[in-house]
Parts: structure tokens; sequence; C-alpha cells
């Protein structure tokens, strides 16, 4: 607040000066100060002269970056060493024909003769004119090995420094030229390629024809011809690069600027003295700071950075807070998602008690099944004992006159009395035991199926209550998945155990109760 009120005071009183004093933005330059201008501001006036020259005197320090092609000596060495190979055929049968010999002696050599035959040969091979000492080594059956080694020398001495095409340049070398490796002439490095590369001077380098005349300087007069052709062979292994070289001296010159800096009451130009560009410069910065929207726009900016400071802090503050209930509220939400836990671990106890007990009372039902069915085959021998008894009963007291079987069935029930208390029964009551048996033993097995199928839905219901239980406890998905498999495998295995026991237990006492008529049958009928 406190600088805002000083911008203001500042902004006022300026207005009041301009309007008795010139406006220095009024002035030109080669105009003279009518007064003393100092600056009520700090400023930082930019210097474009000096700025531009300092750019200009560092960029030369960044190195100029030349493409470098090393296979062009490789391509210069087969072209001297095809082009000798070729043009020593010729020669060979051009003598062949001349002379009619291939080997000449050397006063041949010597002769005049000779000297018009290697003229006209070397006018029919302008490309690769010999000298005469060539000459006269194929002539007398050599390889011109040993010159053909010295010129060969002669071309890769020339070509060890990079040799760039004729012309002038668009841009200035500088002092140092940094050479970059490409595969091919025409090849662009990018500017990450150009670390590869390695430092010569600017002087290492020469041109074309600057190579060519270096050759060239290593014959006498008379072998200038070859030396020419040879000199012809040469060709540029390197290329500048004035695009790539512009790119990185700009990025080495980016951050430089020469400025002027006015301390704030720091006199800009006293009474009388001529308006330069610098004093110029200074003047149209020092306006653009005293302009009524720059100060208006000065002190909006403040105040709404003060604004801006104040807003953060205050949101700052909310973050805060709203943190810190976030994280009261997970803890009470850890509290009671454990607390649930606690209760949810001990009815699942509860319920895998009472899915105990209701194996229990299956076990008993079972065993009580066993009992039963004991009990209906004792209760069926003790029929089938008294039925034999009551038949001998009956035999022994029909013995005078035999009676026929429908005879027999109208005879009423005697109860002998000669051997205690004790009851016969007539053989046409069998068959009426044996069906009241049987209903017992039919209702009894129904009544035990109604028993089971209770109990196994109530297993049922208990392993869908623990289901749920289960997914409130919130377990991790693959722990449920394994509990859920393994408790019902565990309760389809036992239920099915135990009706295939009751099923086969039911067969066979049925098994044996018909056993039992058709043995009692198979009696009635032979008596």
């Amino acid at each position: 607040m406190v600088r805002t009120t000083l911008l203001v005071i500042l902004a006022l009183s300026l207005v009041c000066l301009t309007a008795i004093a010139k406006d220095p933005a009024a002035y030109q330059v080669g105009d003279v100060a009518d007064t003393d201008i100092t600056t009520p501001v700090a400023l930082d006036v930019i210097d474009a002269q000096a700025t531009a020259a300092l750019k200009s005197s560092e960029a030369l320090k960044t190195p100029a970056i030349f493409e470098s092609y090393p296979g062009a000596t490789n391509k210069i060495a087969r072209a001297f060493l095809g082009a000798f190979s070729n043009t020593r055929i010729d020669f060979v049968e051009e003598i062949q024909s001349t002379f009619q010999q291939s080997i000449l002696t050397n006063g041949t050599i010597e002769s005049q003769d000779f000297g018009y035959f290697v003229t006209a040969f070397d006018a029919k091979h302008t490309n690769f004119p010999i000298t005469i000492s060539l000459a006269a080594a194929w002539a007398r059956g050599g390889n011109g090995g040993i010159e053909e080694g010295r010129y060969l020398e002669m071309l890769l001495q020339t070509m060890t420094q990079p040799v760039r095409p004729d012309g002038e340049l668009t841009f200035v070398l500088g002092d140092t030229v940094q050479l970059v490796p490409v595969n091919a002439l025409g090849e662009r490095p990018s500017l990450h390629d150009s670390s590869r590369g390695w430092l010569i001077t600017s002087s290492g380098i020469l041109t074309l024809s600057q190579a060519r005349a270096q050759l060239e300087s290593g014959f006498s007069q008379e072998d200038q011809p070859f030396a020419h052709a040879l000199a012809d062979m040469l060709k540029p292994d390197c290329t500048p690069d004035k695009d790539l070289t512009q790119l990185a001296r700009d990025r080495a010159i980016a951050g430089l600027v020469v400025d002027n800096h006015f301390d704030t009451g720091q006199l800009i130009v006293r009474r009388g003295e001529t308006i330069n560009v610098k004093t110029k410069a200074a003047l149209d910065e020092l306006n653009e700071k005293l302009m009524p929207g720059v100060l208006t726009r000065q002190i909006a900016a403040e105040r709404a950075e003060e604004q801006h400071q104040e807003a953060q802090a205050q949101q700052a503050q909310e973050q805060a807070e709203l943190a810190q209930q976030q994280q009261q509220e997970a803890q009470k939400e850890r509290d009671l998602a454990k607390t649930d836990a606690q209760r949810e671990r001990a009815q699942a106890a509860a319920m895998w008690e009472q899915a105990l007990n209701a194996q229990s009372q299956e076990r008993q039902i079972h065993i009580r099944n066993e009992w039963l069915a004991g009990t209906c085959a004792v209760i069926s021998a003790v029929a089938l004992l008294i039925l034999g008894l009551s038949l001998r009963q009956r035999r022994a007291a029909a013995a005078p006159a035999p009676l026929s079987a429908t005879a027999l069935a109208t005879v009423p029930v005697i109860m002998p009395r000669g051997q205690g208390n004790q009851a016969v029964v007539p053989a046409e009551f069998a068959p009426h035991l044996a069906q009241a048996v049987k209903e017992a033993l039919v209702q009894e097995l129904a009544a035990q199926r109604r028993e089971m199928l209770s109990a196994q839905q109530a297993a049922t219901f208990e392993i869908g209550e623990l289901v749920r239980r289960l997914d409130q406890l919130q377990i991790p998905l693959q722990e449920r998945l394994n509990t859920y498999e393994t408790q019902i495998q565990q309760l389809e295995k036992n239920l099915a155990a135990r009706t295939e026991e009751n099923r086969e237990l039911l067969k066979m006492k049925i098994e044996m109760m018909r056993k039992q008529l058709e043995t009692e049958r198979r009696r009635v009928d032979f008596n």
C-alpha cells in the first residue's frame, strides 16, 4: 500500500512538472536541451549500437561449421589408379602398333621418333597425358610403379588439408572452423551433431583452386600438362554450412545486451548539451515510464499483485483446513470400519458355530436312521417267527381232516390256550402285517427326508448369510472366492455323502422286505 501511494504522488508531481517543462519525448537527435533533465525513477536503457557491436564480435568467437566428407580422398585415389592403369594399357598397345614390338631399346627411347610418339599419344589422351619419364618406364616394359606411388602420394598429401569449393563465403569465418563428419556431401547435420566435429584454424582450409595450384607447383614446366590433369582429379572434401553456423551463433549471443543504467535522481542530459542517440533512447525510456497510462497500469498491477497474494494466502489456509478436516474424517471412517470388521468377525464366528451345530444334528439323524433300520429288521424277524409258529400250530390242529384252501380261508381264528397266553396269528393276516410294516417304514423314511430337506434349507440359509457377512467384511476378492469355493465344496460333499447313504439304505431295506414277502408267499403256496 505504501508503494502504491508513492507511485500516485509521483505521477501527480510529474503531471504538474510536464505542464511547465518541455516533454522529454519532444526532443530529437541534434536538439539542444533547454534545461537539466534528471530521472525520478531508475532506468535501464538498451544501447542498440553497443549491443549490435557486442553481438557481432561475440558471434565470431563461435566457430563456423563445415560439413566434412572423409570419403572424398578414397574416391580420388581410385580415380587416379584407374586412369593410370587404363592409360598404360593404351600406351603399350600404341607402342606395339607403331614400333612392332612391346619393349623398346634405350636407343629407340632416346630418339626423336619416340619423343614425337609421346607427343602424339598425349594429344589423344588429354584427360591423362603422361610425362617423358613415365613413358620411358613403360617403354622399357616396366609397370611404372615408382612413378605411380609418387604421384598418388602427391595427391594424398594435397588432400591432408580440408579443401572447400571455390567462391566467396556468404558469412564471416572467424578464427576457427568446426568440421562435422558426414557420410556424403550435401547431408545436413543437426546442431547436436556438430558436437562430434573437431576444430581447426580458418587458415588451414584450402579452396579447390589453391589445392590444385599447390599440387601443380610440384612438377616441372615440361610436366605441367600431366600436373594439370592430376590436379583436375582433386575434389572438395568439405563445404560450409551457413544456416547451421548462423543457428549456433544466434544461440550463443541470444542473451547478450548492453544497457545504460540510470539511478533515481541521476542526470540524463545537462542544459545546453546536444541530444545524441544514447540520450534520445534514455529520454524515450523515461517518457514511457512517466506516461500516465503506464503509471496507472503500474498502480493497477501493484494492487492486483496484492490482491493475488491475499487470495493465495486465503486459498492456502482453506486448503489446509480442508486437508485437516478430510484427515479427521478419514480417521473416523477407519475407526468405524475397524469396529464393523470386528463385529462382523464375531457374527461370522457365530454363523460358523451354527453351521457346525447343523452338521451335528445331521449326524444324529443319520445315527437314528441306522437304529430305525435295525429296529425294522428285528420287527420283521419277530413277525416271521410268529407266522411260522402259527402255521405249525394250525397244521397240528387240522391233522384229522385236511381241508381245502377255500375251506381253510373260511375257518375262524382259533386261539389255543394250551400254550400259555401266546397268541397265534392266522396265515391270512401275514400279508396285512407285511403291508403295515412296509407303510410304517415308508412313513418313517418320508419323515427322515423331510428332516433332511429342512436341514439342507437351514444350511443353505446359513451359507447365504455367511456369504453376506463375508462381503460386508470387505476382505480381498481372491480370499473371498477361495472361502466360498472351499465351503461350497465341503457342504456339497457332505450333502452328497448323506444323500447317497440314505438312498442306499432305503434300497437295502426295500429289497430285504421284498425277499421276506416272497419267502412267505412260497411257503403259503406250498402248504
